[in-house]
């Protein structure tokens, strides 16, 4: 029993002692020696706390935390944040300004002498103004002087799975010299501008590719230079985007992700695998989908930490990803190349200074970023040299299509032309006869356009007949009638002169003068009424002369009034005149005039006729005439209130051959001929007002 109580004693006191040991803070590092530029501080002199929550300096550097840190286990820390701690002691007799390193965004607490903490914040994602102490190499100073001793805690993250928080610690002046003066960084910096130079030369060169023969390759493959351009200049973007430290850390990594994805398309473009290997290359072209994916996810992760913890799954996932396709690629360029395809020859001898580089590495390590960058540089080279000829021969390829497309067409060019020129010699010859067949019908139809404006000419001719012969015949009665009387007073008169009565003879003689002078009166009368048919009937000489328009309209009232009573003797109208007294003579040809006025007033007795019919005995037909002068125009308005004029017809009642009254009663042409003497002939108007029903109202203007 004793042997076991003393047991049980022995293992509390080695808990107890592993638990101080634990909790004990770690031994101070002594700085011994500054010659070296930098000291990394060995895992028993420090200890580590990952982060699950945002911690304070106040909280991690409480008791509570303290036991909580731990020595460096080589455990996966990848994209994780974590604190630090450890002491540093000067055991030199001088004052060391020690620096400290930041990673990404480092915020240092350093207590000395004072018990104070003092805060420092460093890391290339934090923004240049707000970095403390050497600001291009990411470390803080810190004077220590001799025999002193400090503590630090540093909070940051790691962002790489071979990285462990390892403190390191330098010396202001070791680290100037390393990193200013014995540095060939600005060479670097200066082959990756040249380096950038040349990829922008080449793609703007395969951008003008593209732009002339419009194949994709050419397209991506300048995309892919320019992005891999940028994540190869990173220095330089790093200066422009210093105080915005996340659009350089995207910057870069962004550009080199998609780079990657396209750089695996265009290698299936330039080999020709979408043609020769179909299956394979939509394959290829998922995987290569898959990884940009997975490298933009794993970039951006590093910031929102959406895989805490499984980080290298993703890294294990795109490593896959990359080996897949790089073998895929070279058993495929192997495969073409035994099958003596030329772009797998080329692709081959652009990728072999990339083995060389693989190798060398191992050997010599100091210049692994030269090759590299060669290596690019000569694959760029070769893959544009390439993509050159290959552009020459899809040119001259092209050039021969269109020189070959250019003679078809010639040849298409000539036989449609000789098509064209049978065609039109037997267009010619169609044409020549149409048009002689057209000139024989143009004269038949000029023939029978004059035969109706003659016919039209004879039917007012024969309307004006029966007025006339109305006209006529009262003189006529009057020439008989007096004609008769004097021949019965010449009978007495010879009596009264064989019974010598003188007087009585003498005024029979007298009485027999007055009944001749009445006689020729009313002769003259029939005289100028014949004149006047006659003068109607010729045709028209396009004379004109100084008539009274008011004369003409009197006199063709009446006989496009007595014509109609001919005809019809149960017709009547009120006819009305408004003859203006003053009316001026005016230059016309009048028996064209007189034409269209009697073509006017038929019309308007044959309306009030119509009209007549339909209302009954109660409606009073009703034809007025008047003249006058407005503005410049002798105005001649002929006013009826017979049936109208439909809107619909208005505009077609100038027309030739259009016409309301039935069949056989009208040509058609008298109101277009009379449109054509009047604003033809004589450069006047015909203006039309009519209500449907009700009346309708010429207006005829004539320039004085």
């Amino acid at each position: 029993m004793k042997v076991f109580k003393l047991i049980c004693v022995l293992l509390l006191l080695i808990s107890f002692d592993a638990a101080a040991q634990k909790n004990t803070f770690p031994e101070a590092f002594k700085i011994t020696a500054d010659t070296a530029a930098s000291l990394n501080i060995p895992d028993a002199n420090w200890q580590y706390l990952l982060e699950k929550k945002p911690l304070t300096i106040a909280q991690v550097s409480s008791p509570e935390y303290s036991t909580l840190f731990k020595k460096n286990d080589k455990a996966d820390k990848s994209y994780q944040e974590y604190w630090v701690r450890y002491k540093v002691k000067n055991t030199l007799n001088k004052v060391l300004e020690i620096t400290i390193l930041g990673r990404q965004d480092a915020a240092i607490f350093i207590s000395g002498s004072d018990g104070k903490w003092h805060y420092y914040r460093t890391g290339f994602q934090v923004p240049w103004s707000q970095r403390d102490g050497l600001k291009k190499v990411d470390q803080i100073i810190y004077k220590l002087p001799a025999g002193n001793e400090i503590t630090v805690y540093k909070r940051d993250i790691c962002y790489s799975s071979d990285t462990d928080p390892i403190p390191i610690i330098g010396f202001k002046d070791a680290v100037l010299y390393a990193r200013y003066v014995n540095n060939d960084s600005d060479a670097a910096d200066l082959f990756a501008a040249v380096i950038f130079g040349i990829l922008l030369f080449a793609a703007l060169i395969n951008l003008f590719f593209f732009y002339i023969i419009r194949e994709k390759v050419y397209l991506l493959y300048s995309i892919m230079l320019v992005l891999g351009g940028l994540s190869i200049f990173s220095p330089g973007i790093s200066l422009l985007f210093r105080e915005y430290p996340q659009i350089y850390f995207y910057g870069s990594l962004f550009p080199w992700a998609i780079s990657v994805g396209l750089s695996i398309l265009v290698t299936l473009m330039f080999l020709d695998v979408r043609h020769n290997y179909p299956r394979l290359y939509k394959l290829q072209c998922t995987i290569s989908l898959v990884l940009v994916i997975a490298l933009l996810f794993l970039f951006i992760n590093s910031e929102i930490r959406v895989l805490k913890g499984y980080d290298y799954l993703l890294e294990y996932i795109i490593a896959l990803l990359v080996v897949v396709s790089v073998l895929s690629i070279i058993v495929i360029s192997i495969i073409d190349w035994y099958k003596k395809r030329r772009s797998a020859g080329l692709f081959m001898l652009a990728v072999f200074p990339f083995f060389v580089f693989f190798i060398s590495s191992f050997f010599l390590p100091d210049w692994f970023n030269v090759v590299l960058k060669l290596s690019i540089i000569w694959a760029v080279v070769v893959i544009s040299w390439s993509l050159f000829n290959r552009y020459k021969g899809v040119l001259n390829l092209s050039i021969q299509q269109s020189l070959d497309k250019e003679r078809l067409l010639r040849e298409k060019e000539e036989e449609r032309n000789e098509l064209i020129a049978k065609q039109n010699d037997l267009l010619e010859q169609q044409v020549t006869e149409r048009t002689a067949e057209l000139q024989h019908s143009l004269e038949n139809l000029k023939k029978a356009q004059t035969q109706l404006v003659q016919s039209e000419k004879m039917a007012s001719l024969g309307e004006l007949t029966a007025g006339i012969a109305h006209e006529i015949q009262n003189p006529l009665n009057f020439v008989n009638n007096f004609s008769d009387v004097n021949r019965e007073m010449i009978d007495e008169l010879k009596e009264e002169l064989k019974a010598g009565n003188v007087d009585e003879a003498l005024a029979i003689a007298n009485d027999i003068q007055q009944n001749e002078e009445k006689i020729i009166q009313h002769g003259k009368r029939a005289d100028n009424i014949v004149k006047g048919m006659l003068q109607h009937s010729r045709s028209n000489t396009g004379e004109r002369q100084i008539s009274n328009i008011n004369t003409i309209a009197d006199e063709f009232l009446k006989l496009s009034y007595h014509g109609l009573r001919a005809k019809d003797k149960s017709f009547n109208a009120d006819l009305t005149t408004h003859f203006y007294d003053n009316l001026p003579l005016i230059n016309i040809v009048a028996q064209d005039i007189g034409r269209v006025l009697l073509n006017l007033f038929n019309n308007a007795f044959y309306a009030v006729n119509q009209q007549k019919k339909t209302k009954g005995a109660e409606y009073k037909p009703e034809v007025s005439v008047a003249t006058g002068i407005e503005n410049g125009y002798i105005v001649v308005t002929v006013t009826d209130n017979g049936i109208g004029i439909p809107n619909e017809i208005k505009d077609k009642i100038m027309q030739p051959f259009f016409t309301t009254k039935p069949s056989g009663e009208g040509t058609g042409l008298g109101l277009s001929l009379s449109y054509d003497i009047v604003v033809k002939g004589h450069g006047g108007k015909i203006e039309i007002l009519s209500e449907d029903g009700s009346y309708t109202r010429f207006e005829i203007r004539l320039p004085v």
